[in-house]
């Protein structure tokens, strides 16, 4: 979906974002180089979903992964690379 998107700064609108009918969330964010703020992602409705597989496979650099606390991905099957190739991390 942003594949190979080299910096995401603010994607407050996300948060709106239905997710109800994405059934597989692999290779979604994978390439986006820098992520200075997965915030709009914290309310994201991801119950019932299996793939997360290289998700954000390849980013470079996240600022703050604070959002993500909140995402219910038990019993979820595969999140293989979910977060693969990630050189840094600041929380």
């Amino acid at each position: 979906m942003f594949y190979m998107c080299s910096s995401i700064n603010n994607i407050n609108s996300l948060k709106y974002f239905n997710t109800k009918y994405i059934y597989d969330f692999s290779y979604m964010f994978i390439c986006c180089s820098s992520w200075l703020s997965l915030y709009a992602l914290k309310d994201w409705d991801v119950s019932n979903r299996e793939n997360f597989s290289c998700m954000f496979g390849l980013c470079g650099h996240f600022i703050n992964l604070d959002a993500l606390k909140n995402l219910n991905v038990s019993n979820r099957k595969i999140f293989i690379g979910c977060f693969g190739g990630i050189v840094n991390y600041r929380i």
